[in-house]
């Protein structure tokens, strides 16, 4: 049996054909899809997925030309259905609905259609509904489940100004201090290959990394100092006594609650030189509210554009070029403010 090629069929033709091809079946006495699929000339499968189609959302569900992946059936879902799932989406996570997921997927949303309407639907319709809604897949920032919305706020509104009136009284100047490791494994980016012929980088085989502390201001400034090991308090009392030799004003450093940074030794230290600089703590588990961690994203991204170091020697002093490279160009370090998490500090 010739089968027609719908292709070659306008909208309305297909429309039409789709009706009459469904009222067959159901105005049939046997019901017979494959004796009436052969009559219409299209395929059993197709004329099937009609029928399940009407029974679904009326005729009206056959009037929505869905060839191809760019279009959709909206009648898989209703309207009213349809927008159930989006707000779920957008405003909780699977796990709050008990749904064994991190992250919203097209089989976790599959699921959830299934779960909450008992309906199926292709994981490629899922995607057409996903690029409908304007959603994109994206590596999830990491935020802590302990951080506290309301000490965050009281430091954003209360804690940070009042340290910047405190700065301003006393003609000091505030810096934004961390931690980071640079590992050998951190710092391969990306580069482009024939399709199929994936790159190869060569490499010792074995894993190295360099310890940084560093500190930034809004104004392009950068301090930092390479190290081995953990970071401890005499290491960094080693830091902070680099950091305020020489140094005409006094320094206020905010850094994250690190169990280091409260270290007795650390308190000593800095109450004998008060004068000199002053320590002040970020709201607990709030990273991304640091200036400097945004410094850190962009040192391993300049670093995966480099060529590969060989050992540890060679990622330190390419650690060092950049950073060095970095504290010439403030105008660098003043973008990292813009981000929006820490454009109060700007």
């Amino acid at each position: 049996m010739h089968h027609k090629d719908l292709r070659l069929v306008n909208k309305a033709g297909r429309v039409e054909l789709r009706k009459r091809a469904v009222r067959a079946v159901l105005e049939a006495s046997d019901r017979s899809i494959s004796r009436i699929a052969k009559l219409m000339g299209v395929r059993w499968h197709t004329l099937n997925t009609w029928v399940e189609q009407c029974k679904a959302g009326g005729e009206k569900a056959l009037e929505v030309d869905n060839r191809g992946a760019e279009k959709w059936d909206n009648t898989i879902l209703t309207e009213k259905e349809n927008k159930m799932i989006y707000k779920m989406i957008i405003n909780k996570t699977p796990d709050q609905l008990q749904m064994n997921f991190m992250l919203w997927t097209r089989q976790a949303i599959q699921e959830l259609i299934k779960l909450k309407f008992n309906k199926e639907i292709s994981l490629q319709a899922i995607s057409v509904m996903l690029k409908k809604w304007n959603m994109t897949f994206q590596k999830p920032k990491l935020k802590s489940y302990k951080q506290n919305p309301a000490v965050v706020e009281k430091w954003l509104n209360e804690s940070y100004p009042a340290i910047v009136a405190a700065a301003k009284k006393e003609n000091a100047m505030i810096l934004w201090g961390d931690e980071t490791s640079i590992c050998s494994g951190d710092v391969v980016g990306k580069g482009f290959a024939t399709k199929g012929q994936t790159p190869v980088l060569k490499t010792p085989g074995s894993r190295y990394s360099i310890k940084m502390v560093s500190c930034v201001s809004n104004r392009g400034e950068v301090r930092f100092m390479t190290f081995k090991g953990s970071m401890n308090a005499k290491m960094f009392i080693e830091f902070l006594r680099r950091l305020t030799k020489g140094q005409t004003k006094k320094i206020y450093l905010i850094i994250d609650n690190s169990r280091v940074h409260h270290a007795k030794l650390i308190r000593e230290w800095v109450a004998k030189h008060s004068d000199e600089i002053q320590l002040k703590f970020l709201p607990p588990y709030s990273p991304e509210h640091n200036p400097d961690e945004y410094l850190n994203q962009t040192i391993k991204a300049r670093l995966k554009i480099r060529r590969k170091d060989q050992n540890a020697a060679e990622l330190q002093n390419s650690v060092t070029q950049v950073m060095g490279s970095l504290q010439k160009s403030p105008k660098i370090i003043q973008s990292l403010f813009n981000h929006p998490l820490v454009r109060y500090a700007s």
